[in-house]
């Protein structure tokens, strides 16, 4: 029995995924602006051989282990294993250190950033975020899968679970979406899988690091964001980027002077 005849026909990439935000359309005038859905593509060679090695050294070298968690918010309040962060020095190696791994690991970002307060502006009923981000995003999934010629290979999309309530709702979507491609879906099949946290997925915790820089960004253009600017060159057809690898909804959130959102006026993605 041959090697092929015994295994599937999977794919040469993997693609994690992460979200930062509320879907909910009851805040978009409050706290969260924005809804942001970030998909990490991997090649799995990559992955295997640079990737994980690279974010595997940055757990050792500051927790002697790798069973901790990489958590943007986390990282950002210093809270929990992220306490040592409140030392100046500390913080200032283990940002340099962090910076290098998502710096130094090969992977691409293809993203849709949804400003709630427009959308719920311009239309009547607007879509879920949620929804209207994904079907954004594996639009542009395929075309890459076209490009790097994994006709009929099967591709795992892998999200963090949020409970099986949420994960069926996301699951329908990603369902009908498919559905509605299903020519691009026959060429080019794609699979969602739900992974609790625990799990300790090194790609869902970059997918996690890359999305709350990409909400600032969403957020205000302008404003200084250094850990974007880390990552900047990783979106699919950069520097060609906008409207492809990184797709902005309403597109007038960046590009019309008036009607951009001031970033003080909301708390979350104010912060550093």
């Amino acid at each position: 029995m041959t090697n092929e005849s015994i295994t599937h026909d999977y794919g040469d990439f993997i693609i994690y995924g992460d979200e930062t935000g509320d879907h909910s359309m009851d805040t978009a005038y409050k706290q969260h602006p924005v809804f942001v859905l970030v998909l990490c593509i991997f090649s799995k060679d990559a992955y295997t051989i640079d990737v994980v090695r690279h974010l595997k050294k940055l757990k050792f070298t500051f927790w002697g282990h790798d069973a901790t968690i990489l958590h943007s918010a986390k990282l950002r309040r210093q809270i929990e294993d992220f306490q040592f962060l409140q030392n100046q020095k500390r913080r200032e190696y283990f940002i340099e250190m962090l910076n290098a791994a998502i710096r130094n690991s090969p992977f691409t970002i293809i993203s849709t950033g949804i400003d709630k307060r427009l959308l719920q502006e311009r239309y009547a009923k607007p879509e879920n975020p949620y929804a209207l981000s994904l079907e954004y995003c594996l639009e542009r999934v395929y075309r890459f899968l076209q490009e790097k010629r994994q006709l009929r290979k099967t591709t795992h999309i892998i999200l963090e679970s949020r409970g099986n309530e949420v994960d069926r709702t996301l699951e329908i979507a990603f369902e009908r979406i498919v559905a509605k491609n299903a020519a691009w879906q026959a060429n080019y099949p794609l699979k969602v899988l739900f992974v609790d946290k625990k799990a300790n997925s090194i790609g869902l915790q970059i997918a996690d690091l890359v999305a709350y820089p990409i909400g600032r960004f969403v957020v205000d253009p302008q404003r200084e964001n250094l850990a974007f600017d880390v990552f900047r060159d990783k979106f699919h057809k950069y520097p060609d980027h906008l409207g492809k690898g990184l797709k902005i909804f309403p597109t007038q959130s960046i590009t019309t002077e008036p009607e951009k959102r001031k970033a003080s006026e909301y708390k979350e993605y104010s912060e550093a």
